[in-house]
């Protein structure tokens, strides 16, 4: 029977190396959103880099099911990071 993906990933022990195809826009922002969510659960720290409209869709999704993306570094769960642009000092 299938699972969903998030439960699937749930399922990922974090040293394992996974990849997450999709076909439509909804679909990627789903996928890499439950991967982020499942990797927060645990405790991890998230990092997300990319174009800023594709880290903008990623951080209301993960707020629209109360996940603090506000917090910066090292109290908060997430950090965005973009080359350009000035921000916190990753953790060490």
């Amino acid at each position: 029977m299938p699972v969903s993906l998030s439960e699937s990933l749930e399922r990922v022990d974090p040293r394992t190396c996974t990849a997450l195809f999709y076909r439509t826009t909804g679909d990627w922002i789903d996928a890499v959103s439950a991967w982020l969510r499942a990797g927060l659960a645990r405790g991890e720290k998230c990092l997300l880099h990319g174009k800023p409209a594709f880290v903008e869709e990623i951080f209301s999704s993960l707020q629209s099911i109360s996940v603090d993306v506000a917090t910066p570094w090292p109290a908060g769960p997430c950090c965005r990071f973009n080359p350009r642009t000035p921000g916190p000092a990753l953790p060490r």
